[in-house]
């Protein structure tokens, strides 16, 4: 489903879908989803063409021009309003037994990671140097990359129709902010520059808007999705082709340039407004943010990639578990 969440501010991402026998429809992306995955299969990233060909043969639905989605049209059917999983089961099926199966709903994105996996310690048969590509946890709510041929494997669900789904058209308005006309949305082109919890971003936006910050007294913490529309998934701080290194975001926009937890130049993670269910009791302890720089694995390694959507706790040591509560900030605005 596409935008049905909390916090959605623009009819980019809002919500209007119909179902075929075998497909579902979503108007404002012009985007058909298939309905359920092609099979009870699971792949690595390096055979999923597999899936489209087959569906491609059978012309599917009646039509021969299924594809792996982009990480943004995949992400366009996250679902914030219900949780675990985070997507309409109305309109789209996720099989699962309990709590622990549901936490491994991951679905395949055609976005390949531009760098590669850390010297990460534990997994499930990734070594350090895999490649990696995107995939959306439907159960969990997660962005990650993923080991392409090693590990566990994930679904496939396919997609046709608008190319320019989740392509945008930035414009730099010379005057500190950003907008993209794609979404509707203004940007503050640099970011606060230090880390703070949650609650204290929240209250930071409102300062910014009694100082009518850069001539604008309507600025908000974005949600997650408006936060995820604006990475670039083809840059990465270590990326392995050099004219791919750099935050995950567009070069119009400036990052503040941090040390990661194991030391390491990096890039920070942002917060956005959107609360998460960290488990499936219904309490929302956490919230949202998106990585810019390297989702590392608490020893500066690269874990989950640069454009992961990851959640920790709103307040330090409030939460279990926590690796990176204090992050930084982006603020976005609704273009008039």
């Amino acid at each position: 489903m596409l935008g049905c969440y909390r916090q959605c501010y623009h009819p980019h991402f809002g919500r209007s879908l119909f179902r075929t026998r075998c497909t579902v429809y979503t108007h404002h992306a012009r985007l058909h989803q298939k309905q359920r995955p092609y099979d009870s299969g699971t792949y690595y990233w390096a055979s999923i063409q597999t899936v489209v060909d087959n569906l491609n043969t059978q012309n599917y639905g009646g039509y021969n021009d299924w594809r792996v989605p982009t990480i943004k049209e995949l992400y366009s059917l996250w679902n914030v309003r219900v949780g675990w999983p985070y997507i309409d089961t109305e309109y789209f099926d996720i099989n699962y037994t309990d709590e622990e199966d549901l936490s491994h709903a991951i679905f395949w994105s055609s976005d390949k990671y531009t760098g590669v996996l850390g010297n990460i310690s534990g997994g499930h048969g990734e070594a350090a140097g895999d490649e990696l590509a995107f995939g959306v946890n439907f159960g969990t709510g997660h962005i990650k990359s993923y080991s392409i041929s090693a590990g566990p494997k994930h679904f496939v669900r396919c997609v046709r129709g608008n190319l320019s789904y989740g392509v945008n058209l930035f414009q730099n308005n010379n005057d500190g902010t950003i907008s993209d006309w794609a979404t509707g949305l203004m940007w503050q082109q640099t970011d606060n520059g230090s880390g703070m919890d949650w609650e204290h971003a929240l209250a930071y936006a409102q300062t910014q808007n009694t100082a009518n910050y850069l001539g604008h007294n309507d600025w908000r913490l974005p949600n997650s999705k408006e936060l995820q529309s604006i990475v670039d998934y083809t840059r990465s701080p270590y990326a392995t082709n050099s004219a791919n290194v750099g935050p995950a975001i567009n070069a119009l926009f400036s990052c503040t340039a941090i040390t990661n937890d194991g030391g390491k130049a990096d890039y920070p993670y942002y917060w956005t407004s959107t609360s998460a269910m960290s488990m499936a009791n219904g309490a929302y302890p956490s919230a949202w943010y998106v990585a810019v720089g390297q989702a590392e694995d608490g020893n500066g390694e690269n874990l989950h990639g640069a454009g992961a959507v990851r959640f920790d706790a709103k307040v330090v040591g409030t939460g279990a578990g926590e690796e990176r509560v204090v992050n930084y900030l982006r603020l976005v605005r609704n273009i008039q």
